[in-house]
């Protein structure tokens, strides 16, 4: 029967050869050279087949048993030394766990080749050998786990230590938890002590040497969080660890405290930069700021105590102490903006007047009140209506030219302006002005003569001043929207205007020269006390002419009687009918020419002014008296010779020359017949009033 197989400590000594118990006489040649011979010598001898026969059979159940027992050595070869499978080539655990798995399968193989064998005879052949085979294996086995557990075990137990004294490192500021870590470590220590048969002594200095590398790693993480802390750490536990590994410890703290005071050097230095750097950035914003006070802009109050405190900060008391008094010279300036020059006047006539030594910021105050003053009075000369709205006394809505609401919104603001501060009221802006002004500039005829008549609508008494303001150097157009806005017919005058001062200016048109009009019969004596008038009414006549000259071919170097002299009333207010006759424009009385009240005929106004009684005087609030203040009767009225005070209005002269005038409640005597006219028309038949007044001498 075959044997079970034993994988304990081998106690059997080795098998038989096969060979010792079949011994041929002559086994020269091996298997077959031994049959071929035997079968010569058999056959020649004694020629016995059956004797033959049987040896043959028992040769061939011997190599059967060889066969097998190289197989099995085959397999076993493989199963130990294969590169990728091989047990002798695994270690540590896997060696161990492959053990038993492998012998289990060289017995599988040694049982599967047995089957293959016959005969009980080769069977028995094949036991006697792969006995001893098996047990050899089960030796070299045996040895090479061995050897591998013990490698796997100290492998554990080396890194179950490293780990705890890696543990122990990270615990560093934990004390109690590293200890915890250390002892892990020096019980593994005292295991594999056991497991190795360490001494005592060995123990100790292995126990020693892991307990320290743990202190060692746990101090230098301490010591570079902080030195301090790592040199309390070394009294505590220096006992503890080896000499090496407390000077690792100190060389880190060395190292630590160097790189600590460097760093600590460096961020001074960096500091005391960065603060020069940031002390002359806030000087230069305050130098700034400083710019900026004295240029007129008001800077908020508490960012000025935010930048004055900064500077203290920095170092720089001078230039805080000057932004102090500067924020409060702006105070004070922001206060006394809002005063009259009058009122400003007394406050630094007062401050000028006080004895005694007076601090830097009463003498800048001083300072800035003098020169508000001098800008005060400047930009009330100039522009009260801008000065007002930046020193907060008015507010200033937008005006819309085409809503004669806020058109008298904005009179209101003016005159109380101008009553505040005593100057001529004004309407607009000097930028309002200027930017109407250019809008005007490119408007075609018609909308600059509908943007005047809106202007003097909205406006009302006070439109031919904001439209004098608006035309600035070109006085034109104010003359020429007051009479789109006041003369019947004004409208197309006022675009006769437009159109020829446009075409002169694009030269489409050529006109006689300057000394040529100035030739022609003209103006008189009319609007002598006014010449910017008088100037913006010839103008506007040259402009109408060179708008009639084209249609009517008119030789550009002459000046044609008929048209120059329609052209002037026509600038003049005039309005013609078809029938030629002529209202408004140039008249005269008393022989001074003057501009007749829009839709007054020539020949009326005489009649007119005949008709003029104390009730009318008094409706327009006029009481003519002499330069002495005594009372002017209506006959010396009515004798007087009368001057052009715009808008149908006249002064009054006792001489021809307009020397001696009568005199008013405010200045000069002011004749409104352009407020008469009504009353005068509907008071007598003009017959009667006619035959008055040629007897009076008119």
């Amino acid at each position: 029967m075959p044997r079970i197989p034993q994988y304990g400590s081998p106690t059997v000594g080795p098998a038989q050869p096969v060979q010792a118990r079949f011994r041929p006489a002559d086994n020269s040649g091996g298997l077959f050279g031994a049959v071929a011979t035997g079968l010569i010598k058999t056959g020649a001898a004694i020629g016995d087949y059956a004797q033959v026969r049987a040896r043959i059979v028992a040769e061939e159940e011997e190599t059967s048993a060889k066969e097998a027992d190289n197989q099995l050595a085959s397999f076993i070869q493989s199963a130990m030394d294969d590169p990728e499978t091989g047990l002798r080539n695994k270690r540590g655990k896997d060696a161990k766990d492959a053990f038993e798995p492998t012998m289990k399968e060289i017995d599988r193989r040694r049982s599967e080749l047995r089957g293959t064998l016959g005969t009980p005879i080769a069977q028995r052949a094949f036991d006697s050998v792969a006995d001893q085979r098996m047990l050899s294996a089960q030796s070299l086995v045996s040895r090479h786990v061995a050897q591998e557990f013990d490698s796997w075990q100290d492998d554990t137990q080396a890194a179950r230590i490293a780990l705890s004294v890696s543990d122990a490192g990270t615990a560093y500021d934990d004390m109690a938890v590293a200890d915890k870590h250390i002892a892990t470590a020096l019980g593994e220590i005292r295991k594999m002590g056991e497991r190795k048969g360490w001494s005592p002594e060995m123990v100790a200095i292995e126990s020693l040497k892991t307990e320290s590398a743990a202190r060692r790693l746990a101090g230098n993480r301490l010591s570079d969080v902080a030195p301090d802390l790592g040199e309390q750490y070394l009294k505590v536990y220096g006992a503890r660890m080896e000499p090496g590994d407390v000077d690792a410890v100190q060389d880190q703290i060395r190292t630590r405290r160097t790189a600590e005071a460097a760093e600590t050097r460096r961020m001074q230095a960096q500091a005391r930069q960065e603060q020069r750097e940031e002390a002359a950035l806030v000087s230069e914003q305050a130098r700034d700021v400083l710019d900026m006070i004295d240029n007129g802009h008001e800077v908020d109050a508490t960012s000025l105590g935010k930048l004055a405190s900064r500077l203290d900060q920095l170092d720089k008391p001078v230039l805080a102490l000057r932004l102090r008094s500067a924020g409060e010279v702006q105070t004070f300036t922001s206060e006394a903006r809002q005063w009259r020059p009058d009122q400003l006047q007394g406050w630094l006539n007062q401050q000028r007047g006080e004895k005694g030594q007076r601090t830097p910021v009463q003498a800048a105050r001083i300072d800035a009140g003098e020169q508000l003053l001098g800008k005060m009075r400047a930009r009330l000369k100039s522009d009260p209506l801008s000065w007002a709205a930046e020193a907060g006394v008015a507010q200033l809505a937008p005006v819309d030219y085409r809503d004669a609401r806020s058109m008298q919104a904005r009179i209101k603001t003016s005159l109380a302006v101008s009553e505040r501060y005593g100057t001529q009221p004004t309407f607009l802006t000097d930028e309002e002005a200027t930017l109407m002004a250019g809008q005007i500039a490119k408007a075609n005829p018609q909308q600059k003569s509908k943007i005047a008549e809106n202007i003097v609508t909205g406006f009302g008494r006070y439109g031919r001043d904001v439209l004098g303001s608006i035309s600035g150097a070109d006085p034109i157009f104010a003359h020429a929207g007051g009479l789109a806005a006041t003369v019947p017919g004004g409208k197309d005058t006022a675009e006769r205007i437009f159109a020829g001062q446009q075409a002169w200016k694009d030269k489409a048109v050529a006109i006689p020269s300057l000394d040529a009009f100035q030739a022609a019969p003209g103006l008189g004596s009319a609007l002598a006390f006014t010449p910017k008038t008088r100037g913006a009414l010839f103008k506007s006549a040259q402009a109408i002419y060179a708008s009639e000259a084209v249609a009517a071919g008119l030789d550009p170097k002459f000046v044609d009687p008929d048209t120059w002299g329609k052209a002037l009333n026509r600038a003049a207010g005039a309005t013609y009918g078809r029938d030629g006759s002529r209202v408004g424009g140039l008249g005269s009385y008393r022989g001074n020419n003057i501009i007749l009240p829009p839709g007054v005929a020539p020949e009326e106004f005489g009649t007119l002014m005949g008709r003029i009684n104390g009730d009318d005087l008094k409706a327009i609030g006029a009481k003519p008296t002499y330069g002495n203040g005594k009372p002017v009767d209506l006959e010396t009225l009515r004798s007087g010779y009368l001057f052009d005070a715009g808008s149908g209005r006249y002064s009054v002269a006792l001489d021809k020359r307009g020397t001696q005038f009568l005199r008013g409640p405010k200045g000069q005597f002011i004749l409104d017949m352009n407020a008469l006219v009504p009353r005068l028309r509907g008071r007598a038949p003009q017959g009667v009033l006619q035959q008055v007044g040629d007897w009076l001498g008119f």
